[in-house]
């Protein structure tokens, strides 16, 4: 069963496509070809409510290109695959006259390091492998939890809350919540505010305060901010 991805808004399908799996659920299509990215795309849209542009890997080389694009990658390499195996034949075939050469026997030496070699290819297969399957993970915790998927590429965990709800609704209340004054209060303030005397100002201040600020104030702002 193939697996597709989703990144950002693109759909990436496995090419040549076909038994694929939607990267947010366990569906399947049995479908090949473009009727199975089709059902891919209907399902996402319907189920998900998603709406998405398809894109294509080549399961060869892990490449992601559109459609147009891929099919002349795909032909590419399929001519590049025969002519490599009409080059190997050639130099696989040996005439019936040739007396192969002795093998010479491979010392000790020699057989640790390939086997070492060996080892170290494996190795970095599998990094590359989990790296893969981490990438994936963090691009479908994205496509479903973006900011769980961003604190955990931070690496940062958010702490929950341990306390009881009458704490959580009191300590709420004392810090959005403000009692409204008294009728005292109210009296007391408004008695302040008419003992103000407040003059209305005169032609010449009434200009000053609406016309725009002169260049020298402008500067002299800035240079305080």
């Amino acid at each position: 069963m193939q697996q597709s991805e989703i990144a950002g808004e693109d759909l990436i399908l496995p090419y040549p496509c076909g038994n694929c799996r939607c990267p947010l659920c366990r569906w399947s299509t049995m479908a090949q070809g473009t009727v199975a990215a089709q059902s891919i795309e209907h399902h996402i849209a319907r189920e998900h409510g998603l709406s998405t542009k398809r894109k294509w890997k080549c399961r060869a080389c892990n490449v992601i290109l559109d459609g147009h694009a891929m099919r002349e990658h795909y032909k590419g390499l399929d001519s590049l695959l025969s002519e490599c195996t009409v080059e190997w034949l050639r130099l696989s075939t040996k005439p019936e006259d040739t007396i192969p050469a002795p093998k010479r026997p491979t010392t000790s030496t020699e057989r640790t390091r390939s086997h070492r070699n060996q080892n170290r290819q494996q190795q970095k297969i599998r990094r590359s492998r989990k790296a893969e399957d981490r990438q994936g993970k963090l691009q479908r915790l994205y496509s479903l939890y973006p900011r769980r998927a961003v604190r955990k590429i931070l690496e940062e965990e958010s702490i929950g809350y341990m306390g009881t709800k009458d704490l959580a609704a009191a300590f709420l209340e004392s810090t959005y919540s403000q009692t409204p004054p008294s009728t005292n209060q109210i009296m007391s303030d408004g008695a302040h505010f008419d003992r103000c005397e407040w003059k209305n100002p005169t032609p010449e201040e009434l200009r000053i305060l609406s016309s725009p600020p002169s260049a020298e104030e402008i500067k002299h702002r800035l240079s305080k901010a």
